[in-house]
């Protein structure tokens, strides 16, 4: 349901809340635990956003593999 590096990302953007309820004892940890939710939609985005500028880069570096490719059999022929 949730992918993996979404919930590590949302871990890493709330661990302070989630120290200062767990270890230190400060913060309520249902308060913890709601930033942690909140997190959940932030880190979707950004993991989203990620995926989606490196597979654009994949998908120009596999064009110009390809273009090169036939450049190079046009020229052997």
């Amino acid at each position: 349901m949730f992918q993996i590096p979404v919930l590590l990302v949302a871990l890493l953007l709330s661990s302070p809340a989630l120290w200062q309820a767990c270890i230190d004892g400060t913060m309520n940890l249902e308060t913890a635990l709601i930033r942690f939710l909140i997190a959940m939609p932030v880190a979707a985005v950004m993991v989203f956003a990620f995926k989606s500028a490196t597979a654009s880069q994949k998908r120009r570096h596999a064009t110009e593999t390809i273009e090169a490719t036939a450049e190079e059999s046009e020229q052997q022929a």
